[in-house]
C-alpha cells in the first residue's frame, strides 16, 4: 500500500498546480492564454466531430436508407414521383437532394455532404447554448460536445441518419428562443422579428418532413405554458401571440405538405411504417432495460463489459455526464414549479428555455418506452435493440444542457470548471483505441452490406457485362451507388404479391439486350423480401446462364447471382394487378 501511496503522490502531486493555473485561465477571458484554450478545444471539437462524420459516412454509404432519397431526385427518376416516408419525409432536405442527384453522385460528394451537415448541426447548437448559458461556460459546452461526438457511435449513426436529418435539433432549439422572445411583454426588435419570421419559416418546413417535432418540441412548449397558467393563475398576451405562432406553423406545415402532395411531385407513404401502439403491460419492463442500455449508448457512457483503464476514461466520465445531466434536468423541473408558484415572470433566467427542454427530455423517453420504439410492436414483442435508438438521439443533446446548468448553480467555481474540461481533454485523447474499434464493429447496430461485399459483386457483375440488376432494398441502391449508376437496380418480383414488373419502370427503361443479374438475399436484411423459392425464381425468369456465390452481410449469409444473357422481362408472362 505504501508503494502505490508513493506512486499516486508522484504521479498526481502537479495535479493542485495545474488546477491553479487553469482556473487562472478561465478567470480572464480577454487573455491571450484563454483565447488559446478556446481556439484548442474549437479544434478539438472539429477534429472529433469530423472523424464521427467520417466514419459515419462510410456506414451510411452502403445503407440502403440513406441512400434512396438522392437517388429518386437523380436523373434516373425520369419524370416519375418521388416517394418518401409519410411521418419523417425530410422536406426540409429535398433542395440538397435535388442538387446532390443532379451533379455527380459519389463517395466524395456524399461524404463531403455527411461531414458539413452534421458539422453545422454540431457548431450551431454549440452556438446556441453558449448563448444561453454565457461565454463563461463555451469551453466547458465546447468539450462536452466534442465527449459525446467522439465516444458514441451510436449517436453520430442516429445524428447521420436521414430520419432526423441533422439540422432540426439546432433549429428546434432556435425556436424555442423565439417562443421566449414572444413571452416577453417588451417590444420586440425589427432584427429580432426579422431571424424569429426565418426561423419560424424553417421550423415550419422541419415540421412538414418529421412530426417528431410535435411531440418533442411543440408540445412541452405548450405544456410549459399552461403549466405556468395554472400555477400563477395569470394569462398573458404572450402567450396568446405563442399560441397563434404554433397554429401558423403547424398549419402552414400540413398546407406544404398538401401542395407538394397534390402537385404530384411527392407521394407520401403513410403505409411505410407500423402505426405506433400503446405497449402491452407485460412488455414495458424489457422495453425499460433497452432504453436504459440505449441511452448510455447513445451519452457514450456504456461502461458495462469495458475494461477498467485509461483508454476507457472517456466512458464513465460520459456516463457521469448523463448521470448528472437528468438530475440537472429534474432540478430544473423543481425550480420551476416554485417559480410559478410565486407567480415570476415565465422568462426570467431563460427559465422558459430550459424548462422546456427539461418537458422535451422526458416526453421523448416516456414515448419512446411506451409506443413500442423499444420493443417492437409486432405482436411478438419482439426487442428491436438499436434499430429505432435515432428516435433518442435528440436526449443527449438536453442532458448536456442539464449538466451545464448543474455545473452553473452548484460547482461555478473557476476550479470545477478547469477539472471537468481537464478530464475531459484527458479522456478524449486516451479514448481514440476504443473508439476505432467501435467503428469497426457499427455495422452490429443496424446490419448493412459491407464495401468490401458491395465491391465484389460489382467486380463480378463488370466482368460478366452486366447492365441492370433484379434485387431486394438492401442491395440496389448501394450496388447502383457504387457502380458510379453504371448498373441500374429494379426489385424483384414478391411471389406473395405478385404486380406487373414494369410498375417499377421509374429505375430504368426497357432495352434490348440488357444483360441482366438477378442478386438474391435470404439472410440480412431479408426483411420477406424473398419469398419466392429457387424453383419459383426459375419458373418466373428462366434458368440462368450462370450461377454464383458471395458473402452476406452476417457471417454465413450467401449472396446468390444469377446472370441472364438478356432482359429477364422479356421472359415474364404479366401478373394479375394486385387490389
Amino acid at each position: 500500500m505504501n508503494i502505490l501511496h508513493q506512486i499516486f503522490k508522484r504521479q498526481y502531486r502537479n495535479l493542485p498546480l495545474i488546477l491553479n493555473q487553469a482556473s487562472r485561465l478561465f478567470s480572464n477571458r480577454n487573455s491571450i492564454l484563454y483565447k488559446t484554450a478556446l481556439a484548442l478545444s474549437v479544434i478539438v471539437l472539429l477534429l472529433t466531430t469530423v472523424y464521427a462524420a467520417f466514419n459515419t459516412s462510410n456506414y451510411f454509404s452502403t445503407n440502403s436508407d440513406a441512400l434512396i432519397a438522392t437517388h429518386q431526385f437523380s436523373h434516373g427518376v425520369e419524370g416519375n414521383t418521388v416517394a418518401l416516408p409519410g411521418s419523417h419525409a425530410n422536406i426540409l432536405m429535398i433542395p440538397v437532394l435535388y442538387v446532390q442527384g443532379h451533379l455527380p453522385y459519389r463517395y466524395k460528394s456524399f461524404t463531403f455532404l455527411n461531414i458539413f451537415l452534421v458539422l453545422t448541426t454540431i457548431l450551431a447548437w454549440a452556438f446556441l447554448l453558449i448563448k444561453l448559458f454565457g461565454r463563461e461556460y463555451e469551453i466547458p459546452i465546447i468539450l462536452l460536445l466534442s465527449s459525446l461526438m467522439f465516444a458514441s457511435v451510436t449517436f453520430n449513426i442516429g445524428i447521420g441518419n436521414t430520419t432526423f436529418r441533422n439540422i432540426g435539433f439546432p433549429l428546434s432549439l432556435w425556436f424555442i428562443f423565439i417562443i421566449r422572445d414572444l413571452l416577453k411583454s417588451e417590444s420586440i426588435s425589427r432584427r429580432k422579428v426579422y431571424w424569429g419570421l426565418v426561423g419560424s419559416i424553417l421550423f415550419c418546413l422541419l415540421l412538414a418532413g418529421d412530426s417528431f417535432f410535435i411531440y418533442s418540441i411543440l408540445v412541452p412548449i405548450l405544456a410549459v405554458i399552461v403549466w405556468y397558467w395554472f400555477q400563477s393563475h395569470k394569462f398573458t398576451l404572450g402567450m396568446l401571440r405563442v399560441v397563434a405562432l404554433i397554429l401558423t406553423v403547424v398549419i402552414g406545415a400540413k398546407i406544404i405538405k398538401w401542395i407538394l402532395a397534390y402537385s404530384h411531385s411527392i407521394y407520401f407513404d403513410y403505409a411505410f411504417l407500423n402505426k405506433p401502439t400503446v405497449l402491452p403491460y407485460e412488455h414495458f419492463w424489457p422495453s425499460m432495460q433497452v432504453t436504459f442500455r440505449q441511452l448510455m449508448e447513445l451519452q457514450g457512457g456504456s461502461i458495462f463489459g469495458l475494461q477498467i483503464g485509461v483508454n476507457s476514461l472517456l466512458a464513465f466520465i460520459n456516463l457521469m455526464i448523463l448521470v448528472l445531466g437528468v438530475i440537472g434536468l429534474i432540478l430544473i423541473l423543481a425550480r420551476t414549479n416554485r417559480r410559478y408558484k410565486a407567480k415570476e415572470n415565465i422568462t426570467e433566467e431563460n427559465n422558459f428555455i430550459l424548462t422546456t427542454l427539461a418537458v422535451s427530455y422526458f416526453v421523448i423517453l416516456a414515448e419512446y418506452v411506451l409506443s413500442g420504439y423499444a420493443v417492437a410492436d409486432m405482436g411478438n414483442g419482439q426487442i428491436i435493440d438499436f434499430m429505432n435508438t435515432r428516435y433518442l438521439t435528440l436526449l443527449p443533446l438536453i442532458a448536456i444542457v442539464g449538466f451545464v446548468w448543474a455545473l452553473r448553480q452548484y460547482y461555478s467555481q473557476q476550479r470545477y470548471v478547469a477539472l471537468l474540461c481537464l478530464v475531459l481533454v484527458v479522456g478524449i485523447i486516451t479514448y481514440y483505441p476504443t473508439v476505432s474499434s467501435a467503428y469497426k464493429v457499427q455495422n452490429q447496430i443496424k446490419p448493412v452490406p459491407s464495401k468490401t461485399s458491395i465491391n465484389q459483386i460489382i467486380g463480378y457483375l463488370t466482368a460478366n457485362k452486366v447492365d441492370t440488376i433484379v434485387t431486394d432494398f438492401w442491395y440496389g441502391p448501394p450496388i447502383r451507388f457504387w457502380s458510379s449508376n453504371r448498373i441500374s437496380y429494379t426489385p424483384q418480383i414478391n411471389c406473395n404479391k405478385p404486380v406487373p414488373f414494369d410498375s417499377r419502370e421509374d429505375w430504368y427503361r426497357p432495352q434490348k439486350g440488357i444483360k441482366t443479374a438477378l442478386i438474391i438475399d435470404r439472410g440480412g436484411l431479408n426483411y420477406g423480401y424473398w419469398s419466392c423459392s429457387d424453383q419459383d425464381l426459375v419458373k418466373i425468369y428462366g434458368e440462368p446462364a450462370s450461377r454464383t456465390e458471395a458473402a452476406g452481410i452476417r457471417t454465413g449469409d450467401v449472396i446468390k447471382i444469377w446472370i441472364y444473357d438478356y432482359d429477364v422481362r422479356e421472359r415474364l408472362q404479366p401478373f394479375p394487378q394486385t387490389k
